[in-house]
Formats: C-alpha cells, sequence, structure tokens
C-alpha cells in the first residue's frame, strides 16, 4: 500500500516491499527490522509478511503497532526493565 507524501517514505515504501518480497521466496522464518521511529516496521506490518517481524527501536511502539504482528524491543522499554531490577 502506498503511504509515503514524500520521496523518503516512498523510498522506505519500496525497500518494505523488497524485503518481504525476499523473504516470501526464500521462506525467511522472521524479518527483523532496525528502525528509529518503527515507521519501517509498521509498513512491514501493513504488508502482511507470512513470517513474524521483530522490530527493534529506540522508542516504544504504540500498542496499535504491536498489534499489526510486530514483536517489538525498544531501548526505552529495557531501560524501564533495568529500573525496576534494581
Amino acid at each position: 500500500p502506498d503511504i509515503g507524501v514524500n520521496e523518503d517514505q516512498r523510498i522506505g515504501e519500496e525497500l518494505c516491499a523488497g524485503a518481504v518480497m525476499m523473504a516470501t521466496q526464500l521462506n525467511a522464518r522472521a524479518i527483523f527490522a532496525f528502525t528509529r521511529r518503527g515507521f519501517m516496521a509498521n509498513i512491514l506490518s501493513r504488508l502482511r509478511p507470512d513470517c513474524p517481524i521483530f522490530a527493534f527501536t529506540g522508542q516504544s511502539l504504540s500498542q496499535t503497532d504491536k498489534s499489526k504482528g510486530l514483536i517489538a524491543d525498544s531501548a526505552a522499554t529495557r531501560r524501564r526493565q533495568i529500573g525496576r531490577a534494581s
């Protein structure tokens, strides 16, 4: 789905579409997305690949993003978990 409003976003959409196509052709067991704000992981989830998407980001993903099939890990979440353990 085309959701990008500028060239950078459209490039991101094309990269994600290629990643999903490659994962499908290779029967990949997972897609790993390293992203700053979760934008690329969100695009990947909209493309509905056959395998799970593991998203690693510096910020927390919203509950909405998680409900789209993303398995998220963020630096913010890890800092909160470390703070609780000490």
